[in-house]
């Protein structure tokens, strides 16, 4: 008689022995894995990448560093619904498992070889954890035994709270948010299928979940770290990375207070944006560019800076990586360099033709005015006001190239400088940052502070990491400063700056225009600020007639300088001691008599003054 029951108990002992067999090969390769697996026992002082907040120098929030945004919340100021939400809907027996469920884990296995992929997930919050800190997303049987092993040893090691803490903050939010602190809310997709899950696992009852489901959802919108000042925030990126390394920078996350003002920086980037959009691009190969810097002349700070017209098109940031010649916006050193030779502003210079032999034996160089006029005898202030270039290169050659040199040295400009009569008209390069903080000492009674952007580091804990004091040195004697500057602001009340002058309120400044209209320059101050703009294209192309500085420049310069007091009183420049004024005739330069019809209040360093009083010739001429 033949055993019937022989086939189902060999089917039986095949299908047991190969059981036996996968077990061991899996208990085998468990056993492998679990000494390659990472170390946890750091796990609670584990503190992944979070953000570097960057403040203004008033702490109000400027913007955010970050690769992944996150903010660390310890568990107890987490919200108590959100997480019964996350825990309702990624694992309803999260407090009641010690790490797996082996039935969801075999029914999630299961799925997934009827589908031919994965279909479906069967992995715990402590899993998914295990997962984030420690593996690699692969899909292969060894990272999801590796997973379920850290997972055990984590749930024998940490309370669910803490693994609930580092989940929460560890979690993708979306929107470029880790972590719920980050997060601007639940998915609004999400909301029906998260309030059901949560009423089964008796977070909250059926009637809760249907009248929550029906209620109207406002998302907040996305939040851009880079919105505000966004060249200003990259430059401070690039120098903390420089100094602390870019993985401390994300990792550990700073506080940084920096010298930006952020109403001066709304004010900056709406009178950059208005500017622009008055100018009309001439067919270059890209939108007309413009760069505005401004600086607290009494400690160096970077209050406002605008790096171009748009972020987003270009990082380029030309207020500090831009090398422009600065025209007429380089002549005040020049004066500068007579005036600490003894000259004063009422001394006379003939702005009439002159050839210079070449160098080397190159072609004779005769140099023309703007207008290509000659005005004859002109006091160094008329030849300021009016930005005269022969009478300014005539100046220079009495002076001395090298002495002018050393006078832009001693004001703060780095950038190589080319010995010759030509530099008078700024044919060397520089960046608008340079040129501006040269201009700073003027204001600041001859110190010159170097220009900065941090204030200070702080770490995640608070400690206090760094702080940037002031660098001071002397430039120039008070006295000198003093003196260029009511030359300068006659630039403005007079002279080829008056565009300038409807700021009212006592202010100094320089245009600047160069060869065929590449570039405008604006470089202005008040006792408490100093401000310079920049407008070309970056590829030095023409801009056409009439693109000078007091026409393109000092418009954006004016509504910055309006918007920046915000209706603090007007301060004026003080006189230090060794400045005396006296009444002089403004074509001569000498003392005047009651006869003279035009004359100035005048500047002089003590001892510079004029002794003789203008001449009757003079005096006659004046009253025709």
């Amino acid at each position: 008689m033949t055993d019937t029951r022989g086939g189902p108990r060999r089917a039986v002992a095949v299908w047991l022995g190969a059981l036996s067999a996968l077990i061991g090969a899996a208990a085998g390769l468990a056993l492998t894995l679990y000494h390659d697996l990472p170390e946890i026992n750091n796990l609670g002082r584990y503190r992944p990448s979070v953000v570097t907040a960057v403040l203004d120098r008033h702490g109000r929030p400027v913007a955010e560093i970050y690769q992944e945004r996150r903010i660390w919340l310890p568990y107890a100021a987490m919200p108590k619904t959100l997480v019964q939400a996350v825990v309702a809907t990624e694992d309803a027996r999260f407090c009641e498992h010690r790490g797996l469920r082996l039935l969801s884990v075999a029914r999630a296995l299961l799925a997934d070889i009827r589908a031919g992929r994965r279909a479906q997930g069967g992995s715990t919050i402590t899993q998914q954890l295990a997962k984030l800190l420690f593996l690699t997303p692969e899909k292969s049987v060894a990272r999801k035994i590796k997973e379920a092993l850290l997972a055990i040893q984590i749930e024998r090691a940490y309370t669910k709270e803490e693994i609930l803490e580092l989940y929460l903050n560890q979690i993708n939010l979306g929107s470029g948010a880790y972590g719920v602190e980050a997060a601007a809310d639940l998915a609004l997709k999400r909301r029906a299928t998260v309030l059901k899950r949560m009423a089964a696992a008796g977070y909250i009852s059926d009637q809760a979940a249907v009248r929550e489901s029906a209620s109207p959802i406002a998302l907040a919108p996305p939040r851009d770290g880079q919105r505000l000042a966004p060249h200003f925030v990259e430059m401070v990126r690039q120098d903390l990375a420089d100094r602390y390394g870019e993985d401390r920078l994300y990792r550990d996350g700073f506080e940084v207070t920096t010298s930006l003002d952020l109403d001066l920086q709304r004010a900056a980037e709406s009178a950059v944006a208005k500017g622009l959009a008055a100018r009309k691009d001439r067919g270059a190969s890209g939108p007309m560019e413009a760069a505005l810097v401004a600086l607290g002349p009494m400690d160096g700070s970077i209050l406002a800076l605008v790096g171009g017209r748009d972020f987003s098109r270009s990082q380029f940031n030309r207020v500090t990586q831009a090398r422009r010649q600065p025209g007429s916006a380089f002549k005040p050193f020049v004066y500068l360099a007579a005036l600490d030779a003894g000259f004063s502003p009422a001394d006379i210079v003939v702005d009439s033709p002159v050839t210079y032999p070449g160098r080397a034996g190159g072609a004779p160089w005769t140099p023309t005015n703007y207008n290509e006029r000659f005005h004859g005898p002109v006091t160094l202030r008329a030849a300021l006001e009016q930005s005269l270039n022969v009478a300014t290169i005539k100046l220079m050659d009495r002076v001395g190239t090298g002495a002018v040199t050393a006078m832009a040295r001693r004001m703060g400009i780095h950038s190589p400088l080319e010995n010759s009569l030509s530099l008078a008209l700024g044919v060397a390069v520089v960046s608008p940052l340079e040129l501006t903080a040269a201009y700073a000492p003027l204001a600041n009674g001859g110190l010159r502070v170097e220009p900065g952007f941090i204030l200070s580091v702080r770490a995640a804990d608070g400690e206090l990491l760094e702080e940037a004091p002031p660098k001071v040195a002397d430039a120039i004697r008070p006295e000198i400063a003093y003196t260029l500057t009511t030359m300068l602001r006659g630039v403005i009340e007079r002279g080829t700056g008056k565009p300038a002058a409807a700021l009212d309120r006592p202010a100094a400044g320089k245009t600047g225009t160069t060869n065929d209209y590449r570039d405008a320059w604006f470089v202005g101050y008040t006792p408490g600020l100093v401000a310079g703009v920049w407008l070309g294209y970056d590829d030095n192309h023409p801009a056409g007639r009439g693109f000078t500085g007091g026409q393109a420049a000092a418009p954006i310069w004016l509504d910055f300088m309006r918007a920046a007091p915000e209706g603090a009183p007007a301060r004026d420049f003080p006189k230090p001691s060794r400045v005396v004024t006296r009444l002089i005739d403004r074509t001569s330069g000498k003392l005047a008599t009651p006869l003279c019809a035009d004359t100035i209040e005048e500047a002089f360093v003590e001892g510079t003054e004029p002794r003789e009083y203008c001449n009757a010739e003079t005096q006659r001429k004046r009253r025709i």
